[in-house]
């Protein structure tokens, strides 16, 4: 669960071309290219981030692209996801 205060609760995406820009309290990540990807059962983000990363601590940057994902432990099932190309 993201708590209220959590860095992800005030998140702003910016999209411009093939890049996205993800504000976080001041911060920025920006993902220059973006895939999609459908959740299956029991993905979470560091999940998907071990996956496509290699590395689950950089699930941070699949929180950044999906703001509206309250609850990164228990994703629904065929959830579309923006993740960025590593």
């Amino acid at each position: 669960m993201i708590n209220a205060t959590s860095r992800y609760t005030q998140t702003s995406v910016t999209r411009d071309g093939n890049s996205v820009a993800i504000a976080v309290k001041g911060d920025k990540y920006l993902a220059k290219r973006t895939m999609f990807i459908i959740t299956a059962e029991g993905d979470t983000f560091d999940k998907i981030a071990g996956r496509i990363f290699g590395d689950s601590t950089l699930w941070w940057k699949i929180a950044g692209l999906n703001p509206a994902i309250r609850f990164p432990d228990s994703i629904p099932v065929g959830t579309v996801l923006v993740v960025p190309v590593s």
